[in-house]
């Protein structure tokens, strides 16, 4: 496979967007991060459609920084869809078949073909108001993929629809990466989206990468509190609270929900083969069940924490134990 490598800088009066990655070709790459980060700016830049101040853009040894935008072959998928609502389903899938002057019989060909391909086999003759948000967006992605672009941008496409639906499309989208074998950049917020179908994900803040790996490297071995925090739960506590550190641990100790275990009777055994830290005193404020599990909302002092357990604990103060292997320290 070929390297893809995008080098972007831009500035902005708020910030500036600084970043640098290299991609495999054939990868679907998320980008996530919090609302105004850059996340959007940095697909408006790869298009073309933002110029960059300084940075290239490479595909196959190919540079595209300079090029324009209806030559780069990079499609995009936007969030509202952006279909021609005077045009019916095959005339919006075929449109840029049509801009390029291919024949409309091979034009409507490929639609059909693509229609079967996002799950919407016999929609040619439907109207776009007659369709679903889901449907609308299953659309959009048909369109974008009629053009056979190198890179295929997604920027934020489920977030207009509902928990539900946006599960099923996520695993369409998967489904599609995967039968296609297109590069595809994906934007969003959403951190199960970018860990359940990403081969890579970039975290990014305040226009910077905070870090590049998959989505197991991330959740479990963060490089950066921000990273840690942004993907998934997690708890933050100073090493006074714990009974007993490693003299190697310096500053605050980062654990997620799941690496805590809540010890109601402390008379009670921990099997002595586990290399463990102990937090006492922890103030029960809320149980929620969520079917596979409780998520315990509790306190340290003044510091919140979340903890999951399999059980619903009967006392109000209790304490917990974690493996040292799954406390993280940021000092920085």
């Amino acid at each position: 496979m070929s390297d893809i490598y995008i080098k972007l800088k831009k500035h902005f009066s708020e910030f500036e967007l600084d970043m640098e990655f290299v991609a495999q070709e054939g990868q679907l790459i998320s980008i996530i991060g919090p609302s105004g980060c850059g996340k959007s700016t940095t697909l408006a830049l790869i298009t073309g459609l933002l110029p960059l101040d300084e940075g290239q853009i490479m595909i196959r040894d190919i540079d595209l920084t300079t090029l324009p935008v209806n030559e780069r072959e990079i499609a995009m998928v936007f969030q509202d869809y952006t279909l021609y609502p005077h045009l019916k389903v095959k005339d919006n899938i075929a449109y840029p078949l049509k801009i390029r002057k291919v024949k409309k019989i091979t034009r409507y060909q490929e639609a059909t073909r693509l229609l079967d391909l996002v799950g919407l086999s016999g929609f040619e003759e439907r109207k776009v108001e007659s369709l679903s948000g889901g449907e609308c967006q299953r659309i959009a992605l048909a369109r974008a993929l009629a053009s056979k672009p190198k890179i295929l941008l997604l920027d934020e496409p489920l977030s207009a629809l509902d928990a539900k639906l946006r599960g099923y499309l996520r695993d369409e989208i998967k489904r599609i990466h995967d039968e296609t074998g297109i590069t595809m950049i994906y934007v969003t917020h959403d951190q199960e989206e970018a860990l359940s179908i990403s081969d890579k994900i970039i975290v990014l803040n305040k226009g910077r990468i905070e870090m590049i790996g998959t989505g197991e490297e991330i959740y479990n071995h963060p490089s950066s509190l921000f990273s840690a925090t942004f993907m998934g739960e997690g708890n933050l506590l100073d090493i006074n609270e714990f009974t007993t550190l490693p003299t190697n641990f310096k500053g605050p100790l980062f654990f997620r929900p799941e690496d805590a275990t809540i010890v109601e009777n402390e008379e009670l055994p921990i099997p002595e083969l586990l290399d463990y830290t102990l937090v006492k005193d922890i103030e029960i404020k809320r149980v929620e069940f969520r079917g596979t599990h409780f998520i315990i909302k509790a306190k340290k002092g003044n510091t919140n924490l979340l903890i999951s357990s399999t059980y619903k604990p009967s006392k109000k103060v209790v304490s917990i134990f974690i493996q040292l292997r799954n406390l993280r320290e940021f000092l920085n």
